[in-house]
């Protein structure tokens, strides 16, 4: 009995032993996008099988033939390519024909379209693949580039993506390189980009075989070397969003071809830049509460708690190194009686004044803080008595005229004392307690700095 496959809604094809399509039925010539005529005697390994696959599914298909015992697999799942370079993805099954000889002579496959449900599969897996992302960005270390690790795992979860980049809005306007994926990120950061030469939206898009025309001779170079701009063929362009206003975005570039993102990856590119600009938010904020916590809102110097971690550090440090530290104690002279006399909005910009001379006056090296009202700490790294006292003496003479505050003139002078690790002892809490004492001592002596000498 002829059955006529024609009626049929799913895929019905005879090969030869070649791979040769002997005979297809309309649902397989509609999936495939061709008429029949045009397909008998087409090879469908040389026409519908992906080229990295290519090599595999011959060798199975020989591997099918010559099972003499029967047990190869039968059902598969497999993709097929059409000349669109549309993907199809099929559940088939298969069998041996053999002539009336006994004579193996082609293989009958019945295939059911599952396209549709392997792209919902693989799309299920890439945004779980996102949202653990996103769950391990906010483990992170606040030392940890957010963006550069955020990048490489964009790369390998969008299909095509061979390289990858990404841009943040810094305080001169412009943006600027903060991570890259088979670029030189090295060079790349000698480059900012006005906002209209991103080529981007407040939506992901896809742009496709774009050279910018960039601001100046050295920055074209740079993109053409380290940027590779003119292998990029399509770039998937996901915008950083955080309270409505685009702050980066995230460039994935494909060096393959024009077509190589699709709608799927537009729809994971608008998951990434909302997870992402919800992580970046997230952190910025936690870093704000963090400086906040360890700095003072007046001076914004570091306050005591930052202080005492700095502190447990550096002197970890210096017993590896054998290196010396000072930690100088400050006190303010007749402090109370300008908060007394002309308010706390004086007194406010009498330590703010204080504060901004202090930190005109130390090293870079050197850690200031404010420990109290009108108490200051600064640890000197790798300090001796002669050292201290240039620094001491540069804040009295960046002192010395007299502190402005509308009709009122005021001279700020202070007293501090000294003491040194590894001299005088090894933990914080006693090595700040001698120079608090030591100041003391300056103070009732009207001296302006007063060494640790022992008791």
């Amino acid at each position: 009995m002829n059955i006529d496959f024609d009626n049929f809604d799913f895929l019905y094809i005879f090969l030869d032993k070649n791979g040769k399509i002997k005979d297809i039925n309309n649902y397989g010539c509609k999936l495939l996008g061709m008429q029949k005529n045009e397909i008998i005697n087409l090879n469908i390994f040389d026409n519908f099988i992906p080229d990295e696959e290519k090599e595999n599914r011959i060798l199975n298909f020989k591997t099918f033939f010559d099972d003499v015992n029967n047990t190869f697999k039968k059902r598969n799942i497999l993709k097929f390519i059409t000349p669109e370079k549309k993907e199809v993805f099929l559940e088939t099954y298969s069998c041996i024909v053999f002539s009336e000889k006994k004579e193996k002579i082609g293989l009958i496959g019945f295939g059911f379209n599952i396209t549709e449900k392997i792209r919902y599969e693989n799309l299920r897996k890439k945004i779980d693949m996102v949202h653990q992302l996103i769950i391990n960005s906010y483990t992170l270390s606040d030392n940890s580039n957010i963006y550069q690790f955020f990048l490489e795992k964009a790369v390998k979860i969008i299909d095509n993506a061979d390289a990858g980049s990404i841009l943040m809005k810094e305080n001169d306007g412009l943006f600027h390189f903060v991570a890259a994926v088979n670029f030189d990120l090295d060079e790349l950061q000698k480059v900012s980009l006005p906002k209209k030469l991103l080529l981007a939206t407040d939506k992901v898009v896809i742009r496709k075989n774009i050279i910018p025309d960039y601001k100046n001779e050295d920055d074209t170079k740079i993109m053409l070397s380290a940027g590779k701009i003119t292998k990029i063929k399509s770039t998937l362009i996901i915008p950083i969003i955080i309270d409505g206003i685009m702050v980066g975005t995230i460039n994935l570039d494909s060096f393959k071809n024009e077509n190589s993102f699709n709608a799927e990856d537009i729809h994971i590119g608008e998951i990434i830049s909302n997870e992402l600009s919800q992580v970046i938010k997230r952190k910025k904020l936690e870093k704000k509460l963090k400086y906040l916590a360890l700095h003072d809102q007046l001076t914004t110097l570091p306050n005591r708690v930052y202080l005492y971690e700095y502190a447990e550090n550096i002197i970890k440090l210096a017993k590896r190194k054998n290196m010396k530290l000072a930690f100088v104690y400050i006190d303010l002279e007749k402090f109370k009686s300008i908060n007394d006399n002309y308010g706390h909005d004086v007194g406010d910009h009498f330590l703010y004044e204080f504060a901004d001379a202090l930190k005109n006056s130390i090293r870079e090296s050197d850690f200031p803080a404010r420990i109290g009202g009108d108490e200051f700490i600064v640890i000197l790294p790798d300090s001796d008595e002669s050292k201290v006292l240039k620094v001491i003496n540069r804040l009295k003479e960046n002192l010395d005229i007299p502190i402005k505050y509308e009709n009122i003139d005021l001279k700020i002078n202070f007293n501090c004392g000294v003491s040194f690790f590894p001299d005088h002892g090894n933990e914080v809490e006693e090595l700040i307690n001698i120079s608090d004492r030591t100041m003391y001592k300056a103070k009732k002596e009207d001296k302006l700095i007063e060494f640790y000498r022992g008791e």
